[in-house]
């Protein structure tokens, strides 16, 4: 799966916060640090979900009763929702 984001990109506040600009249809979404990750792997190239978890399980300190996998499918789901997502 994919970004589905012609002229889309990643962006950083002075304060730090990341922000996503879709420009087809002109929405700026917020995203903490791993939504932001996880955005420029799919922006960078096709990643399975299986993927993208092992690389937030690498990057991140994963905190006991945090899930991964259901964070992230919950946010893939979102990009889904917005059409973002292929």
């Amino acid at each position: 799966m994919h970004l589905d984001l012609p002229g889309g990109r990643l962006e950083r506040s002075a304060d730090g916060h990341a922000f996503l600009f879709e420009e087809r249809y002109g929405f700026i979404y917020l995203l903490n640090e791993v939504g932001e990750f996880v955005t420029q792997e799919l922006m960078n190239a096709d990643r399975s979900e299986e993927e993208l978890v092992g690389a937030i399980k690498q990057r991140f300190e994963v905190q006991g009763g945090s899930d991964p996998i259901e964070d992230l499918k919950q946010f893939l789901s979102k990009l889904r929702s917005y059409g973002l997502l292929t």
